[in-house]
């Protein structure tokens, strides 16, 4: 942001605050800025709210020995402030005017000048400048002061949200809560974000990363399970198959669970196909149901070992006497691990989402050989310390995390010119 102000103001030979007028005005589009700059000079800087010079000039010669428009006490030199188009305030009154403007949130970007009928906007130098050198109260029944330096950190920060809103393509907030970073969106076929506090999150959607499922996916995901899950939980909890005919059956009434009133207390089941399109489809959705499941509570341990990590690595450390580098294969493992199981539980959710075909195979051949390498290194990660080997888990780490950013890559770029979707 700061450097296309600064480029922006080179070339148009503008103050800061006049370029940060000229590109909120434009939605922050350099181009769109230029073509109608260049246009209609006058007509583009008078829609941002910035002065003419020349009607400056005139406004102060006009003011001199004037009345405060806000409060009609009379200006004194030592307690004047002048905005932009040359109208003049108390410093009192202006200071409260832009308190009060900054108390809305992120509108208080654009600030017009408090005198009737002037559209000029205050520069935001200066609404910087009052709020760091008073602060702000917040009126109420208990009134709270937000110091100076709070207050124009908040100031800038909602400049900055207002930047990132018009640019939502290329820009977006880490969805974790204190956190205050931003990711910028360089590669626009990828979408997994891995914040530097931790939060690895989809660019898309904010929810957490889902590759190689789309955001559609993971929203039908979510529908499909919302309306299914209290069906899917009691047929695991009340259900086993059957060792002849192989046929998953209501331990409680022996109905066939794709029969079964799931609403009501078990009861003889009305006859129906079990074998019909609907039924197939429940029992398809109930199997990735089950897959996903299982490889969420994996995740969860997975998770557990990487809060866990530093304290490992300690006790490796203490136990080799080795330095941090020799011990950092052990993070390196786990977040690889964590990596590849997220990736393994939203695939399931993919092959949910896809038509059977050859290609829908070799992904399901690929999904088994990353689950098989995954296991290998969770086993490793799981070993005691003491029988912990640090080139097998390296060698093995370097297998798994190739494997992953190969697929990564693949559905990236070219995965979709292969799958037919449902």
């Amino acid at each position: 942001m700061d450097s296309l102000i600064n480029n922006v103001a080179d070339i148009f030979f503008l103050s800061p605050d006049e370029v940060i007028l000229l590109l909120i005005s434009k939605d922050w589009n350099r181009e769109k800025l230029e073509s109608q700059y260049f246009t209609n000079t006058d007509e583009c800087l008078s829609k941002a709210g910035i002065a003419d010079a020349n009607a400056t000039e005139k406004i102060k010669t006009e003011l001199i020995g004037e009345d405060c428009p806000i409060c009609d006490c009379p200006l004194e030199p030592d307690n004047t402030e002048t905005v932009p188009c040359g109208h003049k305030f108390c410093s009192e009154c202006l200071t409260s005017y832009i308190g009060a403007a900054f108390l809305k949130g992120s509108s208080s970007i654009i600030v017009p000048c408090p005198q009737t009928n002037c559209k000029v906007k205050i520069y935001p130098s200066i609404i910087r400048k009052i709020l760091f050198d008073k602060g702000v109260t917040v009126p109420g029944a208990i009134e709270r002061h937000i110091e100076g330096a709070r207050a124009k950190e908040m100031f800038d920060r909602f400049l900055q949200d207002n930047y990132i809103d018009a640019n939502q393509s290329k820009f977006r907030y880490c969805p974790q809560p204190e956190c205050h970073f931003v990711a910028k969106r360089d590669d626009y076929l990828r979408f997994d974000v891995r914040c530097v506090c931790g939060k690895s999150y989809c660019f898309g959607c904010g929810r957490d990363v889902h590759t190689p499922a789309t955001c559609t996916m993971i929203q039908s995901w979510e529908n499909m399970t919302q309306q299914q899950s209290e069906n899917f939980q009691w047929i695991q909890s009340n259900t086993k198959i059957c060792p002849l005919c192989r046929r998953e059956y209501c331990w409680i009434c022996l109905t066939d669970y794709r029969t079964h009133d799931f609403t009501k207390p078990c009861k003889p089941p009305v006859r129906q196909d079990a074998s019909g399109p609907n039924a197939q489809v429940r029992d398809s959705d109930m199997m990735y149901y089950e897959h996903v499941e299982t490889h969420k509570n994996s995740l969860v341990f997975a998770k557990k070992q990487l809060e866990d990590v530093e304290k490992q690595m300690k006790q490796y450390k203490a136990l080799i006497k080795c330095d941090d580098m020799t011990s950092e294969f052990i993070k390196e493992s786990v977040i690889t691990l964590v990596r590849c199981r997220e990736f393994l539980v939203n695939s399931y959710i993919f092959g949910r989402s896809i038509q059977e075909s050859p290609a829908k195979r070799l992904f399901e051949q690929q999904q088994a050989d990353l689950f098989m390498c995954i296991e290998e290194l969770s086993r490793l990660t799981e070993q005691p310390l003491e029988e912990v080997n640090r080139d097998k888990t390296l060698f093995n780490t370097g297998v798994c995390r190739d494997h992953l950013d190969k697929l990564i890559e693949f559905f990236a770029s070219e995965a979709h010119e292969h799958f037919q979707f449902k």
